[in-house]
């Protein structure tokens, strides 16, 4: 399969993208990044200008960043 897909489902009148692991992995690895930086950034601006937080949500949020980071590792990333 090359990196990219097209197909189409007339009957079902669906179409859709098949994408190879590598490709599949990489939009994964994008998106963990993204959610982790955005959890990064709510704490920071919580931290640092006082953005409001509910106090359950900190713990929940950096709980959520390492779990990230865990899954990050296992494909092979380690920043």
């Amino acid at each position: 399969m090359e990196q990219l897909e097209l197909f189409e489902d007339k009957q079902n009148q669906r179409f859709g993208v098949y994408l190879d692991h590598e490709t599949a992995d990489r939009i994964t690895v994008a998106n963990l990044k993204s959610y982790r930086d955005s959890m990064i950034e709510t704490l920071k601006d919580h931290r640092e200008n006082g953005s409001w937080l509910h106090p359950e949500d900190i713990p929940q949020i950096e709980r959520s960043i390492e779990a990230v980071h865990i899954v990050l590792r296992d494909y092979g990333e380690h920043n």
